[in-house]
């Protein structure tokens, strides 16, 4: 929905989504353009987005380029429980 809602090439939607947004958040724009922007506003973006390392990495992804046959290890089911437990109480 960003990219279709600021479209541009490469990262240039993105930086022009993030420009947008800090308005919307510094309350120099008091009301969203439309839904999609309504719902946008809200949305929580970190520093330093967008980045250009996670473009990269998706665009070229580092893979394991192993010969060795892949085989199903037994989960820790107990660390899964603990960390299930941790994380959604």
């Amino acid at each position: 929905e960003i990219m279709a809602e600021f479209p541009g090439d490469g990262l240039e939607g993105l930086y022009t989504f993030r420009k947008w947004w800090n308005k919307a958040k510094s309350q120099i724009l008091t009301f969203a353009e439309n839904k999609i922007r309504a719902r946008l506003k809200d949305l929580k973006v970190i520093p330093g987005f967008p980045s250009q390392a996670v473009v990269d990495a998706y665009l070229c992804p580092q893979v394991d380029d192993s010969t060795e046959k892949f085989t199903w290890g037994m989960p820790d089911l107990d660390m899964l429980r603990e960390f299930a437990k941790y994380k959604f109480g």
